[in-house]
């Protein structure tokens, strides 16, 4: 019987170590857009007072967590590009991974009550 290996030369660790300008610059740019486009959600909300139904409650609370979630991930792109060699502490990272993990799966869950809501309103509409 043959043992399954994996084999990691070191080619293959500085291909994939590498840092490519281009890709972190397209990470940013993603960061800086879901920023300013939940930043621009929540202001015009606020500030509307004809969207202040469930729907749009929600919508405002999934962009919330969308910015946590940029957030989140944005510290990470920045440090692993602009630092080649760093430690974080234990409590850190257990920090930095709950509060990504939370608003990831904070935005499946408020997708989810979107999307049930929008079958509701197919499915039973005018009540």
């Amino acid at each position: 019987m043959e043992k399954n290996t994996t084999v990691l030369t070191n080619e293959t660790y500085r291909l994939f170590t590498r840092k490519h300008p281009a890709f972190y610059t397209i990470l940013l740019c993603e960061v800086f857009l879901a920023l300013f486009g939940n930043t621009l959600f929540l202001i015009i909300v606020m500030r509307m007072k004809s969207v202040s139904s469930h729907m749009y409650i929600i919508m405002s609370s999934l962009s919330v967590a969308d910015i946590v979630a940029a957030l989140a991930f944005a510290e990470t792109f920045i440090r692993d590009f602009f630092i080649t060699s760093y430690s974080v502490q234990y409590e850190t990272c257990r920090i930095a991974t709950y509060f990504s993990s939370t608003a990831i799966g904070s935005n499946a869950v408020h997708i989810a009550i979107l999307g049930g809501d929008r079958y509701l309103a197919v499915t039973y509409p005018h009540k």
